[in-house]
């Protein structure tokens, strides 16, 4: 475990950090993996974070791509191994099969890694020093039977002793039946057989004749009406089958002590490969709960930034699931180093905070994160929750002083710190100026830090410092509720009167508070909701530019695709006229040739040859001026072009104008409908018509062309059934055979879902899983007819 000090644990505790791992570790298959995950913490050393992400990235792949896994419960072993180094100690048969269970484990799971290192090679790596010893497992199988029984054949002595117990046993049962008929006679007997009494061979004698039989009395029956006699005739006997046994448990102990010898001689590299099965144990457990909850692998720089995007509260997520909480974006750097977050009562202020906290701890500690995180190492710091203690004689105000006082002795610039609603339970004139004074500690730290707050003042006061952000998260004013999204750069409001009045407060005393506001404080608070207004308007305004930048990115590609088509197309069609213009040649010299040939040697008259001739030259002048024509449609001369002039490429319908000509580079600008882009002069054919009204540009104008890829991440299962059932008509339209469609891993829900529409569909000829470079099990490539 790594050494934290006492401040940065309970931080860990504060945040719930434990209660996560707690999730995690249910999906270990060992007690030991278990205890691994529990037991993880926060690590400086970054290049052995990376390293063991990427060893749960591997572990993800495996899991996607393989069911089942050569993985199983090995129990207490490291006891057993313990156990065997111990001088002179003897393991039981059980504990011995547990080792070969150990054994048989380790090789196979090594075995089954090693066969797939190309794919997995960071596993292949961690199994490699796996511990395989074939003779350990022969002998140990050849001695002990999967009863947990000691084998005849365990030993040459072994063998003798037990044929002589056998022959003995047969022997002695033989001579008791004997008498036991003699005696049975006599009625001296309570029941005819023959029963064993502390290890000897005896008859039950009814206990009124006990003195009619000579020999040993081995105990009475509960009834109390049956002895247990040993005739003494066969005293002799049983003690030779004594000896016998007694042997019999000496060769046993000497076998079990050299099987327990020979495990004891290997315990290293036996206890070498517990701890890498433990790893392995704890990486299966990282990766099942990653696909579980859609986490993300985090990444690591040495820069002194954070940047958190898309985070969720892992509990949050655990109760509620992926799709039902709200994300947040967010980031640190050396030029906005902290956060002040305001906002309403049971807004999300607090659950904000523990966000960030918990997912840079389980970055830091070798998890995927709820959400993208990019990060160094940081110390992790936290005031959160109600600290007071009527034990200690501490309020709410001077418990979270003690609290920020040790912070402020334990942090430095390399301290990440979180405090949920920042001096509070005080005067709050008082108490703001207090907050503010240690924000500016935190800023001449260099630290990075959060605060959430409800002072109007801390709002205004994190205005004049550039190193810190107002933020705020979203109040629905028409329905009076919080809608928990997290607003970047705009205090906000804490919408005490609203939620006061939503919860049945009196309206005359909400009005009265009203009053007694001052008009600063108003003028305050109507800034705030002014600001955070014109926040949520630009925030909107920017949604809707960025989505149609990325719809005429789009479309840019895609006319610059079908241009790189069409060039394609021309050049191909050159390519065969070419070829078909030489066949003419080639056909015409024959034909020449022939003639000649046939003339000299007069094997036709004159009128058949050249009536033949006549015929054959049409036809290949025919098939000539095809092809030529077909080249100087191709090749036709480039008009003379002037800036203003309607030009087309390929469709004389599509009419554009040239807006510039580059002379130095033989290319124009052309607008298309409202695209502009440019293009080589020699491509485009001048009209003579004008367009007649510009017109706007509708997606159906590119039926000619479709996209081949899909993205569906998000989607349910019936809204993504339905998108690509769209999807593959517009293909089939366009020409497109092959497309791809990105359903991401997640639950597997999604795929199975798309994967069963995908076996009824008439245009499906056949799909199959992604291979790693066009995206894994996180797509499906669909081949249609």
């Amino acid at each position: 475990m790594e050494q934290l000090d006492s401040l940065f644990l309970d931080s860990l505790k504060q945040l719930e950090f434990f209660t996560v791992l707690e999730k995690i570790a249910k999906f270990t298959t060992t007690e030991y993996g278990k205890n691994q995950i529990l037991n993880s913490l926060p690590k400086e050393n970054l290049e052995e974070l990376a390293k063991e992400l990427d060893l749960v990235d591997e572990t993800i792949n495996l899991l996607n791509r393989y069911e089942n896994i050569p993985f199983e419960n090995f129990g207490e072993i490291r006891t057993r191994i313990y156990k065997s180094k111990v001088e002179n100690a003897v393991l039981s048969t059980g504990e011995i099969l547990d080792v070969l269970s150990f054994l048989q484990l380790s090789r196979t799971l090594r075995s089954f890694i090693l066969s797939k290192s190309e794919d997995f090679p960071k596993l292949a790596e961690l199994v490699s020093p796996l511990y395989e010893n074939r003779i350990i497992e022969k002998h140990i199988r050849e001695a002990i039977d999967e009863t947990g029984n000691v084998r005849d054949t365990a030993s040459k002595e072994l063998l003798r002793i037990r044929n002589e117990i056998i022959e003995k046993s047969a022997k002695l049962r033989r001579r008791l039946d004997k008498i036991l008929k003699n005696i049975s006679q006599e009625e001296l007997v309570q029941d005819e057989f023959v029963t064993i009494r502390e290890g000897r061979f005896v008859l039950p004698i009814k206990i009124e004749y006990k003195n009619k039989i000579s020999g040993i009395i081995h105990g009475v029956s509960q009834s109390g009406q049956t002895c247990f006699i040993e005739p003494a005739e066969v005293i002799e006997m049983n003690n030779e089958l004594s000896l016998l046994e007694n042997e019999e448990r000496r060769e046993i102990y000497r076998i079990l002590k050299n099987l327990t010898e020979e495990i004891g001689s290997v315990s290293t590299d036996l206890l070498h490969s517990v701890d890498i099965l433990v790893h392995f144990d704890s990486l299966l457990a990282k990766a099942r709960y990653a696909l579980q909850f859609n986490c993300q692998k985090p990444t690591f720089w040495n820069k002194k930034e954070i940047f958190m995007q898309e985070l969720r509260h892992p509990i949050l997520v655990h109760t509620r699931g992926y799709k039902n909480v709200v994300p947040f974006t967010i980031s640190f750097t050396e030029r906005k180093r902290g956060h002040v977050i305001s906002g309403p009562n049971a807004g999300g202020k607090t659950v904000a905070l523990k966000s960030m906290g918990l997912n840079l701890a389980l970055a830091l500690s070798g998890f995927y994160t709820h959400g993208y995180c990019k990060t160094k190492y940081f110390k992790i710091y936290t005031s959160i929750g109600d600290l007071q203690s009527v034990e200690q004689d501490l309020s709410t105000f001077s418990s979270q002083i003690l609290r920020i006082k040790n912070i402020l002795e334990f942090a430095d610039s390399e301290s990440f710190v979180l405090i949920d609603e920042i001096v509070s339970g005080t005067d709050p004139h008082e108490g703001s100026l207090l907050a503010a004074s240690i924000i500016d500690s935190f800023i001449n730290m260099n630290l990075f830090f959060a605060v959430t707050t409800h002072q109007s003042y801390l709002k205004v006061f994190s205005l004049t410092r550039e190193e810190v952000e107002n933020d705020s998260l979203e109040f629905d004013e028409t329905n009076l509720k919080p809608t928990y999204r997290f607003l970047q750069g705009v205090p906000g409001n804490s919408y005490a009167f609203e939620l006061a009045t939503l919860l049945g407060l009196p309206k005359h005393i909400i009005d009265r508070a009203r009053s007694y506001l001052s008009r600063t404080e108003n003028e305050i608070e109507e800034q705030l909701k002014i600001v955070y207004q014109l926040k949520i308007q630009a925030e909107k305004f920017k949604a809707e530019l960025e989505a149609e930048k990325l719809k005429y990115q789009k479309l840019r590609q895609e006319y610059q695709n079908l241009l790189n088509e069409l060039k394609s197309k021309r050049k191909e069609l050159l390519d065969n006229a070419k070829i078909e213009a030489y066949e003419i040649i080639r056909k015409a010299n024959a034909l020449v040739e022939n003639t000649i040939k046939e003339i000299r040697e007069q094997q036709k008259s004159i009128s058949a040859i050249k009536k033949e001739y006549t015929q054959k030259k049409k036809e290949i002048e025919e098939e000539a001026k095809r092809i030529f024509s077909s080249l100087e449609q191709v090749e036709k001369p480039m008009d003379v072009l002037l800036e203003g002039d309607y030009v087309y490429i390929d469709d004389p319908t599509n009419l554009g104008q040239i807006i510039k000509i580059y002379e130095e580079t033989d290319e124009a600008l052309i607008d298309f409908n409202g695209l502009k882009f440019k293009t080589k002069l020699n491509k485009l054919r001048k009209t003579s018509h004008k367009e007649k009204e510009k017109k706007p540009l509708p997606s159906d104008y590119l039926k000619f062309s479709a996209n081949t890829r899909l993205d569906l991440r998000g989607f349910r299962a019936n809204e993504a059934i339905r998108e690509v059932d769209k999807f593959i008509s517009e293909a089939i339209l366009s020409n497109v055979d092959t497309v791809t469609i990105i359903h991401g891993k997640g639950t597997g829900a999604l795929k199975s879902s798309l994967h069963e529409f995908f076996k009824t569909h008439p245009q499906v000829e056949s799909f199959r899983e992604g291979t790693l470079e066009e995206g894994g099990a996180g797509v499906t490539i669909v081949k249609l007819r």
